[in-house]
């Protein structure tokens, strides 16, 4: 006779053929145990790296579970090894895990302590479980851990600069192109591909193709140029081809400008030559006597046309140069946001030579207007304003992005005093946060001890130019003792409602007596 004995081993039987059918198929890392009588696997399904910035990366792991139970008080934690050193994430809390689901979960991690391929412990707790035949715990918790392999380009990162400058108008310089690798994993196959604009180079084909090869964390090449300008103002542009760490093939491009003078003549050179939209800086400019003969009183004059931009002093008196001397002056620059990506200032430049007279010549240079972006917290709510010890409170930060571009990586984390314990994740990943855009995100506590708390809010991003910035908050809250108020209101209703009840029946006996005393006179 089939009876629910037999039923009930019957599933248990196909269930454990079930799971050892999964572990056999899956090519992914996995883990088999047991939950009291019951067998249990856990699949990775997949790590990924969703922003492998410096110094802050994002990596997100994807976990399925089969078994009978469902898991309570679940969480999962990371713990990367790279040679003798072990990082180890925050655990993220997951709650109840259901069985043949899916559940996925993203750690911020230091991308300093890590190299580009190290091995990862993915490590999965929970602390009871539920049995939804019995609708009873189990009483069941338990650990396990998948390991696996963890490949990134943390912070990949090449410069490319030119070197001596200045050169000089309609000769053969002899310059240095050199590349740096700057990040901190090797780039492969690397290839500089360069086409000269407004300037000739000899001895090469256009566009010119130069063969570097392997680039490790660190090292620099110097390849030689010779480059004939024929403008004030020449540039390269370079196109970077290379393989990163993990195979992948990659191309930046830049722009590299340099400078060009003749035998006789004045270059002003600003330092630095990148200002940021929006706010005032100090520039100073390096005069130089770029010429072979020496010159007297040398004044310049700076002018701005169709341009925002601000510049104080506008005369300035440098003196005598001899050929080849620097002098520096220093002056302010304005910057408005409405400022365009290129500005340029014109310059005369007035002075004497020997057995001469006034000389009067002119020329230009250009300030890069770096566009801002910025996150700002633009308020903290607490809900409730005074929370008491045992309740919980949230408290939402709320976010805006004041620049004109867009950020990206932004993540905000919440680090909260030994009295607030943490309900769910302490951080939210955002990804990219556009100009204008108000966002607000809740983070909920449960008070456990009273007095003054407090809640460290942390936002990470990165610029339109790939600097990696961070805006901070703190938020105090005043947590009070529990008290039992509602007890105390409830006896003063009881109380109010028996006086109502009381003064109730003494005028019904009052009303019927009168009407009792009517009827005898009658």
């Amino acid at each position: 006779m089939w009876t629910l004995k037999n039923k009930n081993r019957f599933a248990a039987i196909a269930t454990a053929v079930l799971l050892v059918i999964s572990v056999s198929t899956f090519s992914q890392p996995v883990t088999k145990g047991t939950l009291g009588s019951k067998v249990v696997v856990f699949t990775l399904e997949g790590i990924n790296v969703l922003d492998s910035s410096y110094p802050a990366s994002v990596v997100q792991v994807t976990v399925s579970y089969f078994g009978t139970y469902t898991l309570l008080g679940s969480s999962m934690q990371l713990k990367i090894t790279c040679g003798n050193s072990t990082y180890t994430t925050d655990p993220v809390s997951l709650g109840s895990w259901r069985p043949s689901t899916q559940k996925i979960a993203t750690f911020t991690v230091d991308t300093t302590k890590l190299s580009s391929n190290c091995q990862s412990e993915i490590v999965i707790s929970w602390s009871d479980s539920w049995d939804d035949s019995l609708k009873m715990n189990t009483g069941y918790g338990g650990t396990t851990s998948l390991d696996t392999t963890l490949t990134a380009c943390w912070g990949e990162q090449l410069q490319v600069s030119l070197n001596p400058q200045p050169t000089y108008l309609s000769s053969v310089n002899p310059v240095f192109l050199t590349v740096v690798n700057s990040g901190q994993s090797s780039v492969d196959n690397l290839v500089i591909t360069i086409i000269p604009q407004g300037s000739l180079l000899l001895n090469t084909s256009i566009p010119t193709v130069l063969e570097v090869g392997r680039l490790d964390p660190g090292m620099k090449k110097s390849l030689p140029l010779q480059i004939i300008p024929q403008s004030n103002f020449p540039s390269l542009a370079v196109t970077l081809s290379y393989t990163d760490c993990m195979g992948n093939k990659k191309t930046s491009s830049l722009q590299i400008p340099f400078y060009a003078t003749t035998g006789q003549s004045i270059l002003v050179v600003p330092e630095p030559s990148v200002l940021a939209s929006g706010q005032a800086s100090n520039v100073n400019l390096k005069v130089i006597n770029a010429g072979n003969v020496p010159i007297k009183n040398l004044n310049i004059i700076l002018s701005l046309q169709k341009s925002p931009l601000s510049i104080s002093p506008a005369m300035l008196s440098i003196g005598d140069l001899r050929p080849g001397e620097v002098k520096t002056i220093s002056i302010s620059v304005s910057v408005p946001t409405t400022a365009s990506s290129s500005e340029t200032v014109s310059y005369q430049a007035l002075y004497t030579v020997e057995g001469g007279g006034v000389v009067n010549t002119a020329g230009t240079f250009s300030f890069y207007i770096a566009q801002t972006s910025r996150v700002t917290i633009t308020s903290t709510d607490i809900v409730p304003q005074s929370p008491q010890v045992g309740g919980n409170v949230i408290v939402a930060v709320g976010l805006i992005n004041d620049g004109s571009f867009p950020v990206y990586g932004v993540n905000v984390s919440a680090t909260a005093s030994q009295g607030l314990a943490p309900l769910r994740s302490t951080y939210t990943y955002l990804g990219q946060l556009n100009p204008q855009v108000l966002t607000s995100l809740p983070f909920s506590f449960k008070a456990t001890l009273e007095g003054v708390q407090e809640v460290k809010f942390i936002v990470t991003y990165r610029d339109a130019y790939g600097r990696v910035m961070n805006t901070e908050r703190t938020v105090l809250i005043n947590v009070s003792p529990a008290t039992t108020s509602s007890s105390t209101q409830q006896a003063s209703n009881f109380r109010d409602n028996s006086l109502l009840i009381a003064l109730t029946l003494i005028i019904i006996v009052a009303v019927a007596f009168a009407a009792y005393r009517r009827r005898a006179k009658k």
